[in-house]
């Protein structure tokens, strides 16, 4: 769910994998003194292997793992755990090499509480006044193959209001803090420049680009939702509010509505809250393993860890941004 827009940093050579690889083996796999005192590998108990998994999912893709340090971080977490009996027994050492890995946005989400993938509260679209009013709400975690229905609702509600949006759209994003939701994009595409929009980076410089097109949106070229839908695109004013909630796919859409001309497109409120993407990993147990993996950044590379900026800094983004509409009717 990213210098700047350069692309030649996307692949590690062979030699450096195989370098990587050795490390990590050896980090993460303790040996233990033979018969003749001579270091020898000693099988690993299920619990150390539950602990040493997550441990390799936080090094390979936590966005805050310090590779001086981290070494350090796998040799006491593995101590720590060397008595464990149950993956629940691992999870206070874990939780501490999480701090270490990502920080205050990590968590370890026991069984218990890592629930399955929810409907999605829809998209609301509706028109008052020549206003196009567009709400994307926060939604849980979505099952892959319902991406592409919610672009097409999204669409067709867009579609269907777009006859009495006579002024412009008003998208609100105040309280979008999903942390992806490619359908949405996807079906918001009519209002958005086609193109490349918005991008991702992770801890090793890698970025992927996020377009949109036909329809659809692309993470560097593979499409990830589709509506089915391809109409007219829109020629109107475009409003968006954004609040320091702001996060994940709302700060996403935030950013590429605002790299848009100002003169068609204005962004209304507060920074965003520039939190890194969070994914989330399912662990053997159950339990799930969210971690910061990915930074925003634009088309010119830029990050934003203190959030997007909008365009109009303002304490009642709702009353300018419709001021500002109702200008463009006249």
């Amino acid at each position: 769910m990213t210098t700047d827009g350069r692309w030649g940093r996307r692949a590690l050579s062979a030699a450096a994998l195989v370098a990587a690889f050795a490390v990590a083996m050896v980090v993460l796999s303790p040996s233990r003194p033979g018969p003749e005192g001579a270091a020898a590998p000693t099988r690993l108990s299920p619990a150390e292997e539950y602990a040493q998994a997550a441990l390799q999912l936080m090094q390979e893709r936590a966005l805050l793992v310090d590779e001086a340090t981290w070494p350090g971080v796998v040799r006491k977490t593995m101590a720590a755990v060397h008595t464990a009996r149950s993956p629940a027994q691992t999870y206070p050492a874990l939780g501490t090499a999480l701090a270490q890995a990502a920080g205050p946005a990590g968590m370890l989400i026991p069984p218990e509480d890592a629930h399955a993938p929810e409907v999605a509260e829809p998209v609301d679209v509706r028109t008052s006044g020549g206003v196009g009013r567009v709400t994307v709400p926060a939604i849980g975690e979505m099952r892959t193959n319902d991406a592409s229905a919610r672009a097409a609702a999204v669409a067709d509600r867009v579609g269907m209001a777009r006859n009495r949006t006579t002024c412009g759209w008003l998208v609100d994003l105040r309280d979008t803090a999903s942390q992806t939701d490619w359908g949405a994009i996807a079906g918001l595409e009519p209002l958005l420049r086609p193109g490349w929009v918005f991008g991702f980076r992770d801890r090793n410089d890698r970025e992927y680009r996020v377009s949109v097109a036909m329809g659809s949106v692309f993470v560097d070229g593979r499409p990830l939702a589709t509506s089915g839908r391809s109409g007219t695109r829109n020629e109107r004013p475009v409003a968006v509010l954004q609040s320091a909630r702001t996060a994940g796919a709302g700060e996403a859409l935030a950013l590429a509505f605002k790299q848009e001309d100002q003169h068609r497109v204005r962004t209304f409120g507060e920074d965003t809250s520039g939190q890194p993407l969070l994914e989330s990993f399912p662990l053997s147990d159950g339990a799930r393993l969210v971690l910061p993996t990915h930074r925003l950044v634009d088309v010119a590379g830029h990050t934003y860890p203190k959030g997007v900026p909008p365009t109009v800094r303002t304490d009642a983004p709702e009353r300018m941004a419709l001021d500002w509409l109702h200008q463009q009717c006249r």
